[in-house]
C-alpha cells in the first residue's frame, strides 16, 4: 500500500474499518496478518473493570462480536514505575491469542500523584512510562491503537472547571492550562517516537462540556480538555498518522432516557465540538460508547440514579437499536460492560445474551 495513501486512510474516519483489517503487523517471531474482518463494519470495543487478565476470560470474548478490548496496564492508583514494554507484550500475547481480539493498552493520567503535570515536575514520569511502554506494546501486538483515560479518579472534585484545578496544583488558571497542553505534546512527541500511527481513544476527552469555565478574558475547557488540546496540537504539527478518538462518555454518556434522548446528545456534541473537528481534521473524530444493563431491575450505584435511572430500555435486548444508531453514526463504539448493571463480561450465559444484542446491533440501520 502506498504510504501516503495510508495517511489519508488513517485521517479518514470511514476508512478506519478498511485500514485495521488489510494492516500487516511486525511482531517478535515473524510478521503475522491481523484477523480479516468486513471493511464496512464499524470497529466496535469492550471496556471494562471487571477483567483480571486470565486466559479462561479471553476464551468467553472470543466467541463475542467485539474487535478489540482494552487492557489497563495497572491500576489508577499504582504507585512507582510500570511495566517495561517487554513485560506488557509478554502479558498481552496470550490474551490476545486466547480472545482472538485485538489488545488495546490503556493508561491512566491518575497516576500522576497530585496531577502535577508541571514540566519540571518528576511526578509525571510514571505517566509518561506507561504511555511510552504502552504505545511500543500495541506497535508489536499488532493493535490498532491505545487508551488514555483522563478521568481524575484521586481527584474527582477538580475535573469539572480549571478554576479549582488550578487551585489545587497552586498556579494561575493560564500557567495550569500551559501545564496540561504542554503534557499533551509530550504525549504526542512519545506518540511520534513508539507508534506514528496509533489510534488514540480518549473515554472522556472534556471537548464536548457545555458550560466551559471563563476566567478573566479566557474561557477554558475542563482541565483535562486542555491535556486533549495539546495532544492534537502537536499531532498535527508534526504531521503523523495518528489520531485521537474521542469515546464521548462525557459528550454523549453511557445512559439515554429512550432513542430520541440520544439522538440530541449526539447533535449537541456535534454541534459543540464542529469547530475542533475542523481545526483538527483528520486528528480528532467522534465515536460512541453506552453502557447497557441486563435488567432495569439490576441496576445498582450510578446506573441507578439521574439519566441512568430514568432510561427505558428494561431489557438487555432494548439495546439494540441503540447500538444501531451508533454503529450507522460512528466508526468506532465502545461498550462499557459494567458489572453494576448485570454485564458480566466472562461469564458465558451472560456474555452470549449480551453478544447477541451486539450482533443484532451491528450492521442494520436504525429504525
Amino acid at each position: 500500500m502506498n504510504h501516503s495513501n495510508t495517511i489519508r486512510a488513517l485521517r479518514n474516519p470511514r476508512s478506519l474499518a478498511a485500514l485495521i483489517a488489510a494492516v500487516l503487523v511486525v511482531v517478535p517471531g515473524g510478521v503475522r496478518t491481523t484477523a480479516a474482518r468486513d471493511a464496512n463494519r464499524p470497529y466496535w470495543m469492550l471496556v471494562t473493570f471487571a477483567a483480571k487478565g486470565t486466559g479462561e476470560e479471553m476464551a468467553v470474548v472470543r466467541d463475542t462480536d467485539y474487535d478489540g478490548m482494552a487492557l489497563p496496564l495497572g491500576t489508577a492508583y499504582d504507585k512507582g514505575p510500570g511495566p517495561s514494554t517487554e513485560a506488557v507484550v509478554a502479558r498481552f500475547t496470550p490474551l490476545r491469542d486466547a480472545a482472538h481480539k485485538e489488545i488495546w493498552p490503556w493508561v491512566f493520567v491518575n497516576r500522576v500523584p497530585g496531577l502535577d503535570v508541571a514540566p519540571s515536575s518528576p511526578a509525571r514520569q510514571p505517566l509518561l512510562g506507561d504511555w511510552r511502554a504502552a504505545l511500543a506494546a500495541a506497535r508489536r501486538l499488532g493493535s490498532p491503537g491505545v487508551v488514555l483515560d483522563l478521568e481524575f479518579y484521586s481527584s474527582p472534585q477538580v475535573a469539572w472547571a480549571m478554576s479549582k484545578y488550578a487551585a489545587m496544583v497552586n498556579a494561575p488558571a493560564p500557567e495550569a492550562a500551559r501545564r496540561l497542553e504542554n503534557l499533551g505534546h509530550e504525549l504526542a512527541d512519545i506518540v511520534a517516537e513508539e507508534y506514528p500511527n496509533a489510534q488514540i481513544l480518549v473515554f472522556t476527552t472534556g471537548l464536548a462540556f457545555p458550560n466551559d469555565e471563563r476566567i478573566g478574558d479566557r474561557v477554558y475547557l475542563q482541565p483535562r480538555g486542555h491535556i486533549v488540546l495539546g495532544l492534537l496540537e502537536e499531532l498535527k504539527r508534526r504531521g503523523t498518522s495518528g489520531f485521537v478518538i474521542d469515546g464521548g462518555e462525557d459528550g454523549l454518556a453511557y445512559c439515554h432516557v429512550n432513542l430520541a434522548d440520544l439522538r440530541a446528545a449526539m447533535q449537541k456534541r456535534q454541534e459543540k465540538e464542529q469547530p475542533l473537528l475542523t481545526r483538527f481534521n483528520g486528528y480528532l473524530v467522534l465515536g460512541g460508547t453506552i453502557a447497557p444493563w441486563s435488567e432495569a431491575s439490576a441496576r445498582k450505584g450510578w446506573l441507578n440514579q439521574d439519566v441512568c435511572a430514568a432510561g427505558q430500555a428494561q431489557h438487555a435486548e432494548d439495546f439494540a437499536p441503540y447500538l444501531q444508531l451508533l454503529d450507522a453514526t460512528y466508526r468506532f463504539n465502545w461498550i462499557y460492560a459494567a458489572p453494576i448493571g448485570g454485564y458480566q463480561p466472562f461469564d458465558p450465559q451472560v456474555s452470549t445474551r449480551f453478544n447477541a444484542v451486539l450482533h443484532t446491533g451491528r450492521g442494520q440501520r436504525p429504525q
